[in-house]
């Protein structure tokens, strides 16, 4: 494993066994940093993820403690994230997905359709969360 992964695994990460967490949010297991090529970790370095969320941080319903969405603050951006694919949203970006609901933690119904701009962070954060939504 690389330095600079381990030095952000030191510096950003709680290591719980052989389970890695970051600001609470399930992230891999140690084996799967060690082991695997395009891990999540490079991508968190390469897009500058200092903070993260999880689906339990926006979904209601969700019961699930990985880590789905990040902010990035060099590109001050949102970035939603699968096992196959990533997407960043920036305050003036459209959201490109199919129309997605789901309910907030205040227990109030969020919607992003397709062709919503991002005016804030926050609509940036929501898009990022709809886009893990529709491709996971």
């Amino acid at each position: 494993m690389s330095l600079w992964i381990n030095e952000f695994l030191i510096k950003r990460c709680d290591i719980n066994g052989m389970f890695v967490y970051m600001d609470g949010c399930y992230i891999d297991t140690l084996w799967g940093i060690q082991n695997l090529e395009n891990n999540l970790i490079e991508g968190f370095i390469k897009n500058g993820i200092t903070k993260v969320n999880s689906y339990m941080d926006m979904d209601l319903n969700s019961k699930s403690d990985c880590a789905c969405i990040g902010y990035s603050e060099s590109h001050h951006s949102w970035i939603g994230w699968t096992k196959t694919s990533w997407n960043e949203y920036k305050v003036g970006n459209i959201f490109q997905g199919l129309n997605v609901q789901w309910i907030n933690k205040e227990n109030a119904l969020e919607t992003i359709n397709k062709g919503f701009k991002c005016i804030d962070l926050n609509d940036c954060k929501k898009c990022a969360f709809a886009f893990v939504l529709l491709n996971s």
